[in-house]
């Protein structure tokens, strides 16, 4: 649960037990202005479930392993290893890998998917892999097939995309990712 402070300070609103200094919120989605009157508004709301690092847990009949990931030098986040058929790794919000992860996720045997962030194509950033970065953890982990997630606006998809066909000749089949897409799989 090292996230719920965060996401308590960032999100008031989703939580189900909202902080005392914001009195005007009754409830998910149910508010008070200074007047009184109750206002209904749909909104999402969050019930947190602690989950440790490397712990597996179910989701919707899937199961789930969490994995810690570097989020910048001072904060850890999870990132996520499912998929019995064929296995998925989803690492967004990267920067760096810890070994005992990559451990866990060797461990897991054929990688099917491999989903990771790049913010930018060489520059490095704080909390963030590069593209670069992405493509070096694809070359160790040797999925089938890498989607890339995350990108600003200073990579040009289709440019990009091109250079990275280019590593097909290594066997990495590395693209970045777009809204919408769809992946097959069988989990």
């Amino acid at each position: 649960l090292r996230h719920v402070d965060r996401v308590q300070a960032v999100f008031p609103y989703l939580l189900r037990n909202p902080f005392p200094s914001q009195r005007h919120v009754l409830g998910p989605g149910i508010f008070a202005p200074r007047d009184g009157i109750k206002v209904h508004r749909f909104v999402a709301a969050v019930d947190f479930v602690r989950v440790e690092d490397f712990q597996r847990f179910c989701t919707g009949g899937l199961e789930v392993q969490a994995v810690p990931l570097w989020h910048g030098s001072d904060y850890l986040c999870q990132g996520f290893l499912f998929g019995a058929e064929e296995k998925v790794i989803y690492f967004s919000d990267v920067s760096e890998v810890p070994e005992a992860t990559m451990e866990a996720v060797q461990a897991a045997g054929q990688i099917s998917l491999l989903v990771v962030d790049a913010l930018f194509e060489k520059t490095s950033h704080v909390s963030h892999f590069s593209l670069d970065d992405a493509v070096n953890l694809a070359r160790k982990l040797r999925p089938k097939r890498v989607l890339v997630v995350g990108m600003s606006d200073h990579m040009d998809h289709e440019e990009t995309n091109l250079k990275l066909r280019k590593l097909q000749e290594e066997g990495l089949d590395v693209q970045l990712a777009f809204d919408g897409q769809f992946v097959d799989l069988r989990l």
